[in-house]
């Protein structure tokens, strides 16, 4: 993996030089967005389903009256 990503980095980096030299960085950021925003997603998913009813959290019926 490493070596697939020093291969397409040190071949992007010399072509953005000539408009924008810090193109390769904004490409890293965007590329660490996506497991952040895929994090994000079971992270809400698993609190939808923390909030429905189970047998764990439902409350105690508990009678008093004897």
């Amino acid at each position: 993996m490493s070596l697939a990503a020093t291969l397409i980095f040190n071949g992007l980096y010399p072509l953005t030089l000539s408009f924008f030299s810090g193109t390769i960085f904004l490409v890293v950021a965007v590329l660490c967005l996506i497991p952040i925003a895929l994090l994000l997603k079971v992270h809400n998913k698993m609190e939808l389903n923390e909030e429905e009813i189970t047998p764990f959290n439902q409350p105690l019926a508990v009678n008093f009256e004897q």
